[in-house]
């Protein structure tokens, strides 16, 4: 798959990303094995996982904000990677474009952006190993702070993520159209 330049987010950097970074950099591989394994379990139920996230959780308050740092725990050492960019909408519209036939990309976006928080977790376990299998990388910081606003914001970042998503078709009709 070719390299798709997708724009750098506007997020802040989240210091629970750049923690979990560390271990990627430093190759402690069995703290990433640890963490990975959360990826078995609703999320805050590996204990494996406690020593490296409840600290981070410690003074944050409701279910939603914890569930978030052990999803994100384990996710990112399924795919650790540092130098992604855009959100979700970027990365799958990247391989929507290396693969304009395939209506099983559109389709898992779909279920992605329409997920309720509780189902959250399984369509972000899928939509992350589609993207490391095509080798796609996201910004994990952007993805840390949509996750924390996912049903409570304005322009909730589901939306954010389809107009990143739906607009290549925008530049395609252009394109078709000269």
């Amino acid at each position: 798959m070719s390299s798709k330049k997708i724009k750098k987010s506007k997020r802040k950097e989240s210091n629970y990303i750049k923690y979990l970074v560390k271990f990627h950099e430093n190759d402690n591989r069995g703290v990433l094995a640890h963490l990975r394994r959360g990826l078995q379990y609703n999320p805050g139920d590996c204990m494996e996982m406690y020593p490296y996230v409840i600290p981070w959780i410690q003074n944050t308050q409701g279910k939603w904000n914890h569930d978030i740092h052990f999803m994100i725990a384990s996710l990112f050492a399924f795919y650790p990677h540092i130098d992604g960019k855009g959100n979700f909408g970027d990365a799958f519209r990247a391989i929507q474009s290396e693969e304009p036939n395939n209506s099983s990309i559109e389709s898992r976006f779909i279920g992605l952006i329409r997920s309720h928080k509780d189902d959250i977790f399984t369509h972000l376990r899928q939509a992350i190993s589609l993207l490391k299998s095509r080798n796609v990388k996201f910004d994990w910081h952007q993805l840390y702070y949509d996750l924390k606003y996912w049903n409570t914001s304005k322009y909730p970042p589901y939306k954010r993520w389809a107009n990143s998503f739906w607009k290549y078709r925008k530049s395609e009709e252009a394109t078709q159209d000269n």
